[in-house]
C-alpha cells in the first residue's frame, strides 16, 4: 500500500542518515605498546597508530618530540577505523625522545591566530636575543580552547612566554590549541589543532676565537720575531654572520676578511672589527659591532 511504502522509505532514509552521522574520535592506540621502546640505530622500525571508530575518517599525524614527521607515513581507513603506519629510522641523537601519533576528525578549535607585540604573527619571525617573547593566541571554540607550545631547547609548556629569549630557541615553535569537549552523558573528546612558526633569534658578534698559525690565542698579546710574517685568523659567532675588517695603528686603509697577514717590524696594535646587521619582525633594525685589539710585541 502507498502508506506502507512511504513509511518504509522514511525508515530507510532515516536509518541511512543515522549511519552517516558524525562520530568523534575518542582514542588512538600506538603500537608497539612498550614504553620505553628499544630500537637499533640506523635500522628501520615500524610503528602503527589505530584510531577508534569515527566518522568522517580521521587524519593521523606523527611527531618526534615537537617535530612533525611528514615522510614514511601511510594511512588506510577501513570500516570507520584509520590505521596509520610510520617506518622510521632512528639515530643516536633521538635517544630518549618521544614519538607519538595524533588523530583528529572533528572541527575542534578553529584556525589559530597569534599576535606578537600586538601584530598578527606570520609563519616566520625574527627577534633579538634577550628580548621578552610573548604570544597572544586565539581560536574559536566552545568551550574556549587552551594553548600550549613546544619549542627548541625546552619541553612543552602552557605559558606562551619567554622572559629572555636566547639563541638556543632558534627553530620551529609548535603552538597547540586544545579543546576538551564533554557532551551530556557521553564520553569526553579531546580535539587539537596546531600551527608551526619559525623563530629566528638574532644577536651581535660574540668575542672572537683567534689563532696565529696553528696556535690558539689565549690573550690579546701576540709576540713575533722581527722580520717574520704572522697570520692571524679569527672567527666569531653571530646571527646574521659578521663582516670582518682589520686596521693597524698608523695605517689608514683597513683590510677585510677573517685572516690578516702582518710583517713584524715594530710594536704596534692591530684591531679586528666584527659587524653585522640585524633586522627584526617589528620593523626595527640594529647594527651589531665588536672591536677586538691585539698588541703586537717584537722579539729581537
Amino acid at each position: 500500500p502507498r502508506g506502507l511504502s512511504t513509511l518504509l522509505w522514511i525508515f530507510k532514509n532515516s536509518y541511512e542518515g543515522l549511519y552517516a552521522c558524525e562520530v568523534d574520535i575518542t582514542l588512538v592506540t600506538l603500537r608497539p605498546k612498550a614504553n620505553p621502546i628499544s630500537v637499533i640505530e640506523n635500522t628501520p622500525q615500524l610503528f602503527q597508530c589505530l584510531t577508534s571508530i569515527c566518522r568522517p575518517k580521521a587524519n593521523v599525524t606523527w611527531y618526534l618530540g615537537s617535530e612533525q614527521l611528514t615522510s614514511a607515513t601511510v594511512s588506510s581507513p577501513s570500516q570507520d577505523v584509520t590505521a596509520s603506519t610510520l617506518n622510521y629510522t632512528s639515530q643516536q641523537k633521538h635517544q630518549n625522545m618521544n614519538i607519538y601519533c595524533q588523530g583528529s576528525n572533528g572541527d575542534g578549535p578553529s584556525q589559530i591566530v597569534c599576535k606578537l607585540g600586538g601584530s598578527t604573527m606570520s609563519s616566520a619571525v625574527s627577534v633579538k636575543e634577550g628580548w621578552e617573547f610573548r604570544l597572544d593566541c586565539s581560536s574559536d571554540g566552545n568551550p574556549s580552547p587552551s594553548f600550549s607550545w613546544a619549542l627548541p631547547g625546552d619541553g612543552p609548556t602552557d605559558t606562551l612566554f619567554i622572559r629572555s629569549i636566547n639563541r638556543t630557541h632558534t627553530g620551529r615553535f609548535r603552538i597547540i590549541a586544545r579543546s576538551n569537549l564533554i557532551p551530556s552523558e557521553q564520553q569526553a573528546v579531546n580535539l587539537t589543532k596546531d600551527i608551526y612558526v619559525k623563530v629566528e633569534v638574532q644577536y651581535p658578534p660574540d668575542p672572537p676565537s683567534c689563532r696565529v698559525g696553528s696556535t690558539a690565542l689565549s690573550s690579546n698579546i701576540v709576540s713575533a720575531i722581527r722580520g717574520n710574517t704572522i697570520t692571524i685568523n679569527c672567527s666569531c659567532d653571530s646571527n646574521p654572520s659578521s663582516r670582518y675588517s682589520w686596521s693597524v695603528t698608523g695605517v689608514s686603509t683597513p683590510t677585510s676578511g677573517q685572516s690578516f697577514d702582518l710583517v713584524v717590524q715594530k710594536a704596534t696594535t692591530i684591531t679586528l672589527t666584527m659587524e653585522n646587521s640585524m633586522q627584526f619582525t617589528n620593523g626595527t633594525t640594529e647594527q651589531g659591532r665588536r672591536d677586538s685589539p691585539f698588541d703586537v710585541r717584537v722579539l729581537c
